[in-house]
């Protein structure tokens, strides 16, 4: 099984801002399973935890997450993320493969061709 981070916003202005921006890395979690593959969600895994260690506890450990991945993620507003940006700089550097959002169906092709096929529609 191939894993794949989800890189993307996780601070928002607001709590409410915040709150979206965890929704929507679960929501592009779920499709990276649908298509077969395990998606690896830091915003779920840290959710709500901000304050109780330093913010950059948070990226490293994003970063390193990364590196252990196949692929990685890019979703809707990463490239406003400090952090986001971080780990796709960082993922690159050491050649693993990226995707945005707008090419989730190479992203579902590259984890498995006749999953992909099969799931088509299924979101």
């Amino acid at each position: 099984m191939k894993l794949v981070y989800i890189a993307g916003p996780y601070r928002g202005k607001t709590e409410y801002e915040t709150r979206c921006n965890i929704l929507s890395a679960e929501k592009w979690a779920i499709r990276v399973f649908f298509a077969g593959g395990y998606a690896v969600c830091p915003h779920s895994n840290t959710a709500w935890l901000g304050g109780l260690v330093p913010d950059e506890a948070f990226i490293d450990g994003g970063i390193e997450l990364a590196l252990r991945c196949d692929a990685m993620l890019l979703i809707p507003g990463w490239g406003s993320s400090d952090g986001a940006i971080r780990e796709h700089d960082k993922a690159r550097s050491k050649g693993i493969l990226t995707f945005r959002f707008d090419e989730f169906d190479k992203l579902m092709e590259w984890i498995d061709p006749l999953e992909a096929a099969r799931r088509v529609g299924d979101w």
